[in-house]
Formats: structure tokens, sequence, C-alpha cells
């Protein structure tokens, strides 16, 4: 079998391990010493290798993602023993939901609100004649360069 070829360089991948913060042992689980329960003896949530195969896959799968840029709520599933791929996808997928559900209430929103309408003589405005003509002098004087700018577009 053909080994894997790294993708991540090798002080990328030591910082995304060192962020996982996850008890790592390089030795085997033991059994329990003798007058010890069976469950005090020392477990790990991954192996390292385990871990180093996630983290690189992770970057095969995110290459644009640095460490510092994952959540904290990716890592906190991460120390609770998931894959970093698996938690950062749904976290992904989570978000990308909620910004359409996000983008559909503002559909539904601009949809029923009225049009946009401003006098305030911002950068930009037109001024129809008729607006024009009801404006008082102090209105022209304050809106006088987007008047001429808007009887460009009077026929």
């Amino acid at each position: 079998m053909k080994k894997k070829e790294k993708v991540l360089p090798e002080e990328e991948e030591k910082e995304m391990l060192a962020e996982e913060e996850i008890p790592v042992s390089e030795a085997p689980e033991t059994e329990a010493e003798p007058g010890e329960a069976p469950d005090a003896a020392p477990k790990t949530a991954r192996s390292e290798e385990a871990m180093r195969e996630d983290v690189a896959l992770f970057h095969e799968l995110f290459p644009e993602v640095t460490a510092k840029m994952i959540p904290k709520e990716v890592w906190e599933k991460v120390e609770q023993g998931e894959s970093l791929a698996a938690s950062f996808a749904l976290y992904k997928v989570m978000q990308e939901r909620e910004n359409e559900r996000i983008r559909k209430i503002n559909e539904e929103n601009a949809a029923s609100a009225p049009p946009r309408i401003r006098h305030d003589g911002a950068e930009g405005e037109y001024f129809s004649p008729e607006m024009v003509k009801q404006m008082s002098q102090a209105e022209v004087r304050k809106n006088y360069n987007q008047i001429l700018k808007s009887m460009d577009q009077w026929n």
C-alpha cells in the first residue's frame, strides 16, 4: 500500500494539533493496576496518528482555512472526540442554513416594505422638475449641485 503524501506544512500541522488540546499518549492503553477500578486506566480521546490524519483531511477539504479561523464551537466538538473535518463541515452547513434563513426573511421584509423616498439632498438623489418647482429658495441653494445633475436627465 502506498503511503499518503503529507499535504500540510509541518508547522501548520503542529499548530492545529496544539490547538486541539486533546491529551495524546503514544503508549497504548494499559490495563488497570491490581486494586484499581477498570475505568481508572488512562484513556485518550484519539491517537496522535488519527489526529494527524484528521488534520491532513481537514487541510485537503478546507485548504484556505487556518487554525486561527476555526471557531471555538468546532474546537469544543474536537475536544469531545469528534473529527475536526466533520465538525468544521457541520459548522459550515449550519452557518449556510442560517444565512439562507436570514436572506429569505430579508427578501420577505423587502417585498412588503414601502419604497424608499429620499428628500435629504444626499448625493445621487434625483430631483424632478416638479420637485424643484415646489422647493423653497433655501432648499434650492442646499440642493443646487444635485439639481444641476438632475437637469442633465430632463429632456
